[in-house]
Order: C-alpha cells, then structure tokens, then sequence
C-alpha cells in the first residue's frame, strides 16, 4: 500500500484564496499535541515559502527546498556569528 503525506494527514485546505497551497492546521491542547506529525506537517509545509511549494515536480521541489533550508540556515549562522562577535565588542563589518 503506497501513502502519500496527505494520506497520512486529516487535509484541509485553506480555501481562503483560490489560488492557496495552505493546509488547515488542527488546534490542540497541549505541548505535546503540537509535535504531531498531524500538527508539525502542516505547519512546516505553510511556512515554506510559495516559490518552493509550487515547484512543478519532485525533482523542483527537492532542489528548491535544499536551496531554502542552505539559505536559512546560513543566514542563522551569520546572525549567531554577528551576536556573538557583538558579545565580545568585536569589530564587525561586512
């Protein structure tokens, strides 16, 4: 039996636009509700950005999501570089 990600989460979705990509996420009651895959799955995939979920193949998808994550990821890593550095009254410039 082959399921696919929306198999494996109660989809609703977000028709407040016609042309949305939003998935409806369920509310919960507690901390550990919020780290479902039911809960987490949509919320990760509403806060990618559109020009990823609306990658016309797998192979897009893939390769635009690498390029995102690369993106904040480095980006996370100049800001923790940039406080610390700010920490210890460095100087630092770009």
């Amino acid at each position: 039996m082959n399921l696919t990600i929306n198999d494996l989460l109660a989809v609703t979705i977000d028709v407040s636009s016609a042309a949305s990509t939003d998935y409806h996420v369920p509310r919960t009651r507690t901390k550990l509700g919020d780290k479902a895959f039911l809960i987490a799955g949509p919320k990760v995939w509403n806060n990618l950005p559109q020009s990823v979920r609306s990658a016309d193949s797998l192979d897009s998808f893939k390769r635009k999501l690498k390029f995102h994550l690369f993106n904040v990821s480095v980006f996370e890593l100049f800001m923790y570089m940039y406080s610390y550095c700010n920490a210890l009254s460095v100087q630092f410039s770009l």
